[in-house]
């Protein structure tokens, strides 16, 4: 009987800690999806500014080192878009994995998941 109550400690253990991993992946490429989705926000503002208004005024060099700017800043821009669209499918990904988990161990509600991780991505989004 001892025994017994040490494999289903031991597995409750274990069931915790395979939780706790899948759970703080999640949490990482949730975090690298929003910094990147926050430096995608500021990438457009940047280049609506540099679009809108002329930077620099005066002589043909400055304009064309304003235009060489403007291009960098939009291949930066649609690389940060792919690395969103990787990230938010990496991301969901895990979210998926960490239900199958969930379901494995005998947890099959993930409503919370679900409204937990869009509240979270809104209100970054919002406050960004």
């Amino acid at each position: 009987m001892i025994e017994l109550n040490y494999l289903e400690q031991d597995l409750k253990e274990m069931k915790a800690g395979t939780l706790y991993k899948y759970g703080k992946r999640v949490e990482l490429a949730e975090e690298m999806y929003l910094r990147k989705l926050a430096l995608k926000k500021r990438l457009n503002k940047i280049l609506k500014r540099l679009k809108d208004k002329p930077v620099i005024k005066h002589g043909w060099a400055r304009k064309k080192r304003q235009n060489e700017l403007t291009e960098r800043v939009e291949s930066k821009l649609m690389r940060t878009e792919k690395t969103v669209k990787k990230l938010a499918e990496l991301k969901n990904k895990y979210i998926d994995e960490f239900k199958f988990q969930r379901e494995a161990c005998g947890l099959l509600d993930h409503t919370f998941l679900d409204e937990f991780y869009t509240k979270l991505e809104n209100d970054k989004i919002n406050n960004e």
